[in-house]
């Protein structure tokens, strides 16, 4: 009974033994392929859980490319921004909101509440209402906290869903280039105008009745010769800054006594100096040295001496020049006591044409472009050109050149 009870036990042990082995098996990751049953009930949820990985990898590539996308907006100069047809902003990269001053985050807002200038939000309402279609504008905008009288140009384009993208560019510096296109070619009209007329006149007169008259064709023909010198100067002049504005200009730099250049323009402006009985000092140590360009530095100081001669009816012109120690530079200034420019002038004072007094200015001679070529000549030399002035009590033009050699001596001299 003993061993019968003894084996059945050994038997139920091996049974139980055996069922946990394959119970272990089961829970392995190496299990047996699960029932049709199993994979008929799992199979949505293993879609779901495919379909979720590969739209969570799609999202990450999206906002990838569309940190990219931003990225490339905010770096360029101009304005995008996209608005909803109820004008309420979707975007603005950075260009958008330093031209069209938005306050802070402007997204989900209205473009009303956001634009301080008014002109602006109209335009850019009108553009969206017009139709859905490519439109154009052009404003002007100003007021404290947008720059005075900017240019902006506005294009709208219709996207899809009610949705508009506003290109916004400045427009400011070619505006400014227009105009002064438009100036010089109204101010060389002009200039050659008035010669030609003078001209005409008195060859008509000439023809007419003054042949006769040696003594008057004479005077007649001198004042034509005077005119067509003027328009000879001018034309020659024009040729000149335009090739300087287009660096087409041969540069010979060399190391030069400054001294000698300052004489040699005294030797050719004394005679002006002394058909107006003025006083010319030349205040300049024998020994300084410049590196330049010998011909365009003495034009330089040719064009800026005869001005300071040109007005001045009183008194006298002093040239100096002085050394800066230690920075390799050398500053050479021509005061005069003539009649001043006024400070409102000094600013525009080196443009193209311009004159303070143009009346005055032809009747000397002058042709306005003279101190343009200066300024331009000296950007040559990478120097730099200073204008004070003081109605009615002179002027002083400062320009600086590269110091070649230099050392203390010399007095200079004066007539």
């Amino acid at each position: 009974m003993f061993f019968a009870a003894l084996g059945v036990g050994i038997f139920l042990g091996a049974l139980l033994g055996l069922a946990m082995f394959r119970l272990a098996l089961v829970s392995l990751p190496v299990a047996t392929p699960p029932s049709r049953f199993s994979r008929l009930i799992l199979a949505p949820f293993w879609k779901t859980r495919e379909v979720l990985r590969n739209t969570q990898g799609l999202a990450l590539e999206l906002k990838g490319r569309l940190g990219v996308l931003l990225a490339v907006l905010d770096s360029i100069e101009e304005g995008v921004i996209l608005l909803t047809g109820e004008l309420r902003v979707v975007h603005a990269n950075q260009g958008a909101v330093r031209l069209l001053g938005l306050k802070g985050d402007a997204v989900n807002k209205h473009l009303k509440h956001e634009i301080r200038d008014f002109r602006l939000v109209e335009a850019i309402e009108a553009l969206v209402l017009e139709a859905n279609q490519s439109r154009r504008r052009e404003v002007r905008t100003g007021g404290k906290l947008l720059a005075q009288g900017r240019y902006l140009g506005l294009r709208a384009s219709y996207i899809e869903e009610d949705f508009w993208v506003v290109l916004v560019q400045d427009l400011t510096e070619w505006k400014r280039l227009e105009a002064v296109r438009s100036d010089f070619i109204a101010n060389v009209a002009h200039e050659l105008k008035t010669p030609i007329t003078t001209i005409n006149g008195f060859l008509e007169t000439l023809l007419d009745s003054a042949l006769e008259d040696q003594s008057a064709s004479k005077r007649f023909l001198g004042i034509a010769k005077r005119h067509t010198e003027r328009m000879d100067r001018l034309i020659n002049e024009l040729f000149l800054l335009s090739n300087l504005e287009l660096g087409n200009v041969n540069m010979t730099i060399g190391d030069h006594n400054l001294l000698e250049l300052i004489q040699e323009t005294v030797e050719i402006l004394f005679p002006m100096v002394q058909e107006k009985g003025l006083r010319l000092e030349v205040r300049c140590a024998s020994d300084i040295r410049v590196a330049c360009d010998r011909d365009k530095i003495l034009q330089v100081l040719i064009n800026v001496v005869e001005n300071a001669i040109k007005y001045t009816n009183e008194g006298g012109v002093t040239v100096g020049a002085e050394c800066q120690q230690g920075q390799g530079k050398v500053w050479v200034s021509v005061e005069d006591t003539g009649i001043g420019i006024p400070r409102s002038d000094l600013s525009r004072i080196t443009e193209r044409f311009y004159r303070v007094d143009k009346a005055r200015s032809r009747a000397l001679g002058g042709t306005g472009l003279g101190l343009a070529i200066v300024k331009h000549l000296l950007q040559l030399h990478n120097g730099e050109l200073i204008i004070e002035s003081h109605v009615g009590k002179g002027t002083r033009v400062a320009f600086c050149l590269s110091q070649a050699d230099s050392r203390a001596g010399g007095e200079g001299y004066a007539l």
